[in-house]
């Protein structure tokens, strides 16, 4: 399914011309929360207001070009996950982001076995940042 965040590309492959020569892509970002970021609405739903200042909104304007409408990956530390939370700008700047009553377990605290191992979680850098990094976790310990 092509969201309003979704790509649509003409495919260049012969596979891809096969397959109807469309290929969809997904967002891949996913916004992270703490839980006092996230007010609970009445009806079931959530909603996620960011000021102008914040990063997080200047990269959803600015990298991820998100127009009114258009659906986000969002996550909370340690509850849920949704993957269609609805963008809206405010007239300030500010971003709000609404999560559908739908995903009643947004707000559900994660249980032990639900918790994905993570150790490093690392975007690409530029590789001489990625040199630099390497060699230094190579020389943690590890807990």
């Amino acid at each position: 399914r092509a969201g309003p965040s979704s790509t649509i590309c003409r495919s260049r492959t012969r596979a891809g011309a096969l397959a109807g020569g469309l290929l969809h892509v997904r967002c891949l970002n996913r916004l992270m929360f703490e839980r006092e970021d996230v007010v609970a609405l009445g009806g079931g739903g959530s909603r996620i207001v960011l000021g102008e200042s914040d990063a997080r909104t200047k990269h959803v304007r600015k990298i991820l070009k998100a127009a009114d409408g258009a659906m986000l990956r969002v996550g909370v530390v340690d509850y849920g996950v949704e993957e269609d939370a609805v963008v809206c700008w405010g007239e300030d700047g500010s971003l709000e982001l609404t999560v559908p009553e739908t995903n009643t377990e947004f707000l559900a605290p994660l249980q032990a076995h639900q918790r994905p191992r993570v150790d490093v979680l690392l975007a690409l850098p530029r590789p001489s940042n990625l040199e630099r990094f390497l060699c230094t976790s190579s020389n943690l310990e590890r807990f």
